[in-house]
């Protein structure tokens, strides 16, 4: 998920708020292109839009740790932070 390479439609779940959940340089996960009139909140869950055929909606991606928001700029961004350490994980479940 933290590959530069990752990027994925997503939105807050109690708000529906959209953006984008993209991976940075192998280290961290951000929920990007979010409109600045729009309200983040830190601890809100991230999760999938569902808009691409194979994605579950609402599959969790993680919670909002960090927001950052310059008037100067056209989005706003938020730090995600992971549920789940991926690093430990032994097995895979995948579902088709």
């Amino acid at each position: 998920l933290t590959s530069s390479d990752f990027k994925i439609e997503a939105k807050v779940r109690n708000t529906g708020i959209k953006g984008v959940a993209r991976g940075q340089y192998g280290r961290n996960l951000f929920f990007t292109e979010v409109l600045l009139s729009e309200k983040l909140n830190i601890g809100e869950e991230i999760v999938t839009l569902g808009s691409f055929e194979k994605m579950p909606v609402d599959l969790i991606i993680g919670k909002i740790k960090k927001i950052d928001k310059k008037e100067a700029d056209f989005f706003q961004k938020a730090l995600i932070e992971q549920l789940v350490d991926y690093q430990k994980l032994d097995y895979v479940f995948v579902l088709q």
